[in-house]
């Protein structure tokens, strides 16, 4: 009876990691808003880093579809 009461506690903490999961991924996109407004300011002659922002947020889809998944 006891193993079974340890396995429900860390089962009923998943649930929080999942919500701390999706408001990272929330944060991140507005994170990335904030980044793209920044950049504009600086002269693509100098450096494009509009190639570096199409990464990262072609890597912050493939993370929202994970999240997407574990809802």
């Amino acid at each position: 009876m006891t193993t079974i009461t340890l396995y429900k506690d860390k089962l009923n903490g998943v649930g929080g990691l999942f919500d701390n999961i999706i408001k990272s991924s929330n944060n991140l996109g507005t994170q990335l808003g904030t980044l793209k407004s920044t950049l504009q300011g600086v002269s693509s002659s100098t450096y494009n880093l509009q190639d570096t922002v199409n990464s990262i947020s072609s890597s912050s889809k493939t993370e929202k579809e994970k999240v997407s998944n574990l809802k």
